[in-house]
């Protein structure tokens, strides 16, 4: 099988769930509060954060377009908290077709950074968070088939160096393997790479592995 054969034989169903995943981001998008600061509602040098809350709400009772946002986005934030699996269902599936043809098409065998023997295949790929693509789609692809599980010591070194890239001390919670509120991670994986629809993922592929 070629790679042209493999990812013809897939488009169909891939193609399906690029538009499934298109509804879990207009529900983000409509989970989004409309935004408050202090020119909206004028707050001492000094406010307090019990001030803020104050100030909120005050401006919050009086205007009736503010609220109005405020409630519709609560609303979408229920509805999508409500979804949120199988949204990271749908993303999980994709690094797993991904996974799947860099692991069958890649030649690579170079310097892998983290991965060792035939893995280091997964060392390809335009860099994201300072790490290659195939890395990042390899840590999200485990993470989520065995997120039920202690995760791999490649997939703890991979999403801790995502974490902590560019930033001085901590680590970003989206990628944050000891979140106990967090199950799975692959809805924030996706956004990481910036795959939104079949052709970004096509276009990854297809530089990575031609």
């Amino acid at each position: 099988m070629t790679l042209k054969e493999y990812m013809d034989s897939h488009e169909v169903a891939v193609r399906q769930l690029f538009d499934s995943l298109a509804y879990y981001h207009e529900l983000i998008k409509h989970s989004i509060p409309p935004g408050f600061n202090s020119d909206m509602m004028p707050l001492h040098v000094d406010a307090t954060s019990e001030d803020i809350e104050k100030a909120f709400r005050r401006y919050y009772d009086e205007h009736p377009e503010f609220r109005k946002k405020q409630e519709e986005a609560n609303k979408g934030f229920t509805v999508y908290e409500a979804n949120a699996l199988a949204h990271a269902t749908i993303c999980g599936s994709i690094l797993q077709v991904a996974h799947m043809a860099i692991s069958i098409f890649s030649k690579y065998n170079g310097e892998c950074q983290v991965l060792t023997g035939d893995h280091r295949r997964f060392g390809i790929g335009r860099k994201v968070n300072g790490l290659p693509l195939g890395l990042i789609i390899y840590a999200g692809r485990n993470q989520y088939n065995h997120w039920d599980e202690e995760p791999r010591k490649a997939t703890q070194e991979i999403f801790g160096l995502i974490a902590t890239h560019n930033l001085k001390g901590g680590k970003d919670p989206a990628f944050n393997l000891e979140i106990n509120n967090l199950n799975i991670y692959s809805h924030n994986i996706l956004g990481l790479i910036g795959w939104k629809i079949y052709e970004d993922y096509t276009k990854d592929m297809i530089d990575m592995l031609c």
